[in-house]
């Protein structure tokens, strides 16, 4: 049921369509809305596997936006608006990290004998991305002009 009306909300308000403009920050939105339901449909039709699949709306989902969407907040109050546009190879390794951590999270129930290796190598990935994703933004919350 919560994968059903996830879906048809996405629908509705037309998430589901693929981004049509370059912003890195909508396509990381979209990637992280899509990875929510597909988190929720993936834990409906694998229930012995449904923690697993679940992270995938945890990391994937509310993790990517949680980022996507903090930075532009973080950086636009620092005055620099165009964080992601002028930063996407530091976005795109965000994005990779998040994206590895989140895969290895899924796959680690699927892999009972390499469950708390892959569980420790999910969280360091994770952990990295948001070093990078702070140290990053880090420079924009303390810069002249601030509307904060």
């Amino acid at each position: 049921i919560r994968a059903l009306t996830a879906t048809i909300c996405l629908y509705h308000f037309g998430v589901l369509k693929i981004p049509r403009s370059a912003s890195i920050v909508g396509v990381f939105v979209a990637i992280a809305l899509w990875s929510m339901v597909l988190g929720l449909w993936l834990a409906a039709g694998f229930p012995a596997h449904e923690i697993g699949a679940l992270h995938l709306t945890y990391i994937g989902g509310f993790g990517l936006l949680i980022i996507s969407i903090g930075a532009q907040v973080i950086s636009s109050h620092g005055g620099h608006p165009r964080f992601w546009l002028e930063n996407k190879t530091w976005a795109k390794m965000v994005f990779i990290l998040v994206a590895l951590s989140t895969l290895l999270r899924v796959i680690a129930s699927i892999l009972p004998n390499y469950y708390f290796l892959l569980l420790a190598i999910s969280a360091v990935c994770l952990d990295i991305s948001l070093l990078l994703w702070g140290f990053g933004l880090f420079k924009y919350l303390f810069k002249s002009g601030s509307k904060t």
